[in-house]
């Protein structure tokens, strides 16, 4: 039995069996899920309402903000306004 607050985990290794021939066009979604001991991701978007080079932008500064807080675990995250 786990004493309260502790919290335990264990890795899980799994291949998605769709990946290679997943065909997805619907509204932008960001998949990400952990692999041998690293993150792995994908974005999905419908290439007739969005441009390429603006979801690769979008892709770029996800990975800056990431960045950003694992490099200072204190940072504080504002929001609008």
């Amino acid at each position: 039995m786990l004493a309260a607050g502790n919290l335990n985990y264990a890795l899980v290794d799994f291949e998605h069996p769709m990946i290679e021939r997943l065909d997805i066009d619907g509204e932008p979604s960001l998949l990400l899920y952990e692999h041998r001991r690293e993150i792995t991701g994908y974005l999905y978007f419908p290439r007739d309402r969005h441009a390429t080079g603006a979801m690769e932008q979008f892709v770029r500064d996800y990975l800056a903000c990431i960045e950003r807080l694992l490099a200072d675990a204190q940072a504080t995250v504002l929001g609008p306004g």
